[in-house]
C-alpha cells in the first residue's frame, strides 16, 4: 500500500505501478523542487531530476548488481547513496562523516539529506549533521521500535522501522 498528497504526477504514477506489480519500495525521496527517486526491489530505481553524478553512480551500482538501499539529495546538488556494500556522497567530507559513523554504529542502511540536514541510519544507531527538527531526537529515543528510516527537513520528520511502525511530525 501507499499514501501520498500533492506529489509530482510522474512520481505518483510510478508508485501506483510499483504497488500494482507488488514491488517492495525500499526508499523514496522528494526534493522541494519536485525532483524525486524511488528505489525498489533489489537494485531498481526510477527517478526524475537527479544530480548527474548521483544518477551515474546508481546506474553503475545497478549494472554491477549491488543492492541499492538508499539515495537522497537536495536541490543544491548534495547527495548520499548507500548500497549493501558501498556508500558515497557528493563531497569527501560527508563521505568521511559516513565512514566515521560506520566505525561507531556499523553498516549504513539509509540516508536523508535536505535543507542543510544530513541523516544516516546505521545498524546500531544514527548520525545527524546540521540542526535536527523539533522533536526528532526525542521521538527516536522514545519510539519503542528499531529505527531503520529517518526522513527530515528543517521543520518536519518521519521515522520508521520499515515494517509498519512509524512516527512523524509535520
Amino acid at each position: 500500500g501507499y499514501a501520498y498528497s500533492k506529489i509530482p504526477t510522474g512520481m505518483a504514477d510510478r508508485i501506483k505501478e510499483l504497488n500494482n506489480e507488488v514491488m517492495r519500495i525500499t526508499d523514496i525521496h522528494l526534493s522541494d523542487d519536485g525532483k524525486w527517486i524511488i528505489i525498489y526491489g533489489k537494485n531498481g530505481f526510477t527517478r526524475s531530476g537527479l544530480p548527474y553524478d548521483l544518477d551515474d553512480l546508481l546506474v553503475d551500482w545497478n549494472e554491477n548488481g549491488y543492492t541499492i538501499l538508499s539515495a537522497s539529495f537536495d536541490d543544491m546538488g548534495h547527495w548520499i547513496a548507500i548500497s549493501d556494500e558501498k556508500y558515497c556522497a557528493s563531497d569527501s567530507r560527508t563521505t568521511q562523516w559516513i565512514a566515521d559513523g560506520c566505525k561507531k554504529y556499523g553498516k549504513a542502511i539509509s540516508s536523508c539529506i535536505s535543507h542543510g540536514i544530513a541523516v544516516v541510519v546505521y545498524e546500531r544507531g544514527y548520525q545527524i549533521m546540521g540542526n535536527a527538527p523539533y522533536g526528532l531526537v526525542n521521538a527516536i529515543k522514545t519510539c519503542g521500535f528499531k529505527v531503520r528510516i529517518i526522513k527530515a527537513t528543517k521543520s518536519a520528520w518521519f521515522i520508521s522501522d520499515g515494517m509498519g511502525s512509524y512516527r512523524y511530525y509535520m
